[in-house]
């Protein structure tokens, strides 16, 4: 996925839960299942914060200049038009996964090696409310728990 490794969850965000645990269960012949989460956000980097964009920035650059092969899905304008099955296939990150866990670990050097808890991000995506709108169908901010102690309860909602 796109913020690196570990556990993902939508922040307040049930409906989108449940309607990614179905699309996952559908192309796995599976039973959806959505949990609820207590998640400390101690320790996160908080990506809400454009305090790291620079950072971020240049760990772009040097990775997208590297001779490494990335699989990552472009622009929606690219994809819209296929199945929502279609488009499920399509979920790879690579780019956006390294640069995640590069930075991460570049933070946990400046820490001592005091491990990142997660990684808590906003992500755009979906139908607009109107062309202009940047109100989207499945905009939400997603949490990357990487230290499962950040989780402090679990509930099986479905």
């Amino acid at each position: 996925m796109w913020l690196g490794a570990g556990s993902y969850f939508f922040q307040d965000g049930p409906e989108h839960a449940r309607s990614w645990a179905e699309r996952v269960a559908r192309s796995t012949s599976g039973e959806p299942c959505v949990i609820k989460a207590t998640i400390s956000l101690i320790g996160f980097v908080d990506l809400l914060d454009r305090g790291h964009w620079n950072q971020l920035r240049r760990i772009s650059d040097l990775v997208q200049n590297t001779d490494n092969e990335f699989d990552q899905m472009g622009p929606q304008s690219e994809y819209e038009h296929l199945t929502d099955e279609q488009k499920f296939g399509l979920y790879h990150h690579d780019i956006d996964h390294k640069i995640c866990d590069l930075y991460v670990g570049l933070i946990e050097k400046s820490r001592c090696g005091e491990k990142v808890a997660g990684i808590r991000s906003s992500f755009s995506s979906g139908l607009q409310l109107h062309p202009a709108s940047w109100i989207k169908k499945r905009n939400c901010v997603m949490l990357n728990v990487r230290r499962p102690e950040a989780i402090l309860h679990i509930e099986i909602m479905s």
